[in-house]
């Protein structure tokens, strides 16, 4: 498997099908991302889509191309905080219905595992999605987020025991 930053290069090098694995790669984690700040799943497909295209026009401006994962994280924060503040221009009343779903409306125990996820902490929260949705070893975690191997690895520790004793309230409430 290639590097985010040989991928990197292979796009500045005009290769399309490189951006097409970097999206596969990251698109659990921008969309995770993105559904911590919005908690509307169609807000965050959208803010995951335009932030793809995002980045891809601004991957020349990219310094360090190994770091793409956490830059493209920062790209989602931003673009996820400027679409949350547009929805507040909308009702309140709608506003509340799309940020907290009921679960009589059908929302699944993944959709609780997801929420639970967004409700991490932000350092938690991406080495969690890093490791456990998209598959990244604790060693490029470490790696791509700047953060030394033992704190990478106790923070999804930690962030595990927390999401543990959340999923276990939900159980208990079915």
């Amino acid at each position: 498997m290639r590097s985010d930053a040989e991928l990197v290069r292979a796009v500045r090098d005009g290769k399309t099908s490189a951006y097409a694995d970097l999206v596969h790669r990251h698109r659990s984690a921008v969309f995770a991302t993105a559904f911590r700040i919005l908690r509307d799943h169609h807000a965050a497909e959208d803010v995951s889509q335009d932030v793809f295209v995002i980045a891809h026009r601004k991957l020349g401006t990219l310094q360090d191309a190994a770091r793409f994962g956490a830059w493209l994280l920062t790209i989602t924060q931003r673009e996820s905080v400027r679409r949350s503040q547009k929805r507040e221009h909308l009702p309140q009343q709608l506003v509340d219905h799309v940020a907290q779903p009921n679960s009589s409306d059908g929302e699944s125990f993944s959709d609780e595992l997801l929420a639970a996820i967004a409700d991490l902490p932000e350092h938690e929260r991406i080495v969690v999605v890093l490791r456990h949705v998209d598959g990244y070893s604790i060693k490029d975690i470490s790696a791509m987020t700047g953060r030394p191997f033992g704190t990478v690895s106790k923070q999804i520790s930690r962030a595990l025991e927390r999401l543990k004793h959340v999923l276990e309230e939900v159980v208990d409430e079915r």
